[in-house]
């Protein structure tokens, strides 16, 4: 189960001053990447599944479900090449994000940093590149998924910070 950035609490509408823009912008879009040390962000290619879904089968925070096949994933990004991205480092992938738009709004998942990685930003640098590259796509509007049984991470996406009008730094 997940939660995404529009759904309204339990008794009422979002709280944030900020909820009407559209989820997720905030300031993130006004950010500029920043390098982090050994790590490239580039696109994903089918070719990185081998190593992404194995990052995925080992990270808490993602499910991992038969729309994750190499083949589902293969077809994702044909439609979706220009928003899903990895954290490289030497040929290794510590990091994914996968960004799709239908034509109406757009879906983020499967934002993961390898354990080991975290706490240098490369969470925040997969995001940023993901919403510069659906912005370029003119998308209006977007919805993040965080499995809500990882309290930490979807209480920051969430929760009271939203209303600060940025989101914190992820991995």
């Amino acid at each position: 189960m997940t939660e995404c950035l529009t759904q309204r609490p339990k008794g009422g509408p979002l709280s944030s001053p900020l909820s009407h823009l559209p989820p997720v912008t905030y300031n993130l879009l006004m950010r500029t990447t920043t390098r982090i040390p050994g790590v490239i962000i580039r696109q994903m290619r089918i070719e990185d599944y081998d190593q992404v879904s194995s990052l995925w089968h080992g990270a808490r925070e993602v499910r991992v479900y038969t729309s994750d096949s190499r083949k589902s994933i293969e077809r994702f990004l044909v439609m979706n090449q220009e928003s899903c991205f990895v954290a490289d480092t030497e040929g290794q992938v510590v990091g994914t994000i996968l960004g799709g738009f239908d034509g109406r709004r757009a879906y983020i998942y499967h934002l993961v940093v390898e354990g080991e990685q975290r706490g240098r930003n490369i969470g925040s640098a997969l995001l940023e590149k993901t919403i510069t590259a659906l912005k370029a796509k003119g998308v209006d509007k977007a919805h993040i998924f965080v499995p809500i049984y990882n309290n930490r991470h979807s209480l920051a996406f969430t929760g009271a910070r939203i209303g600060t009008g940025s989101l914190p730094p992820c991995g």
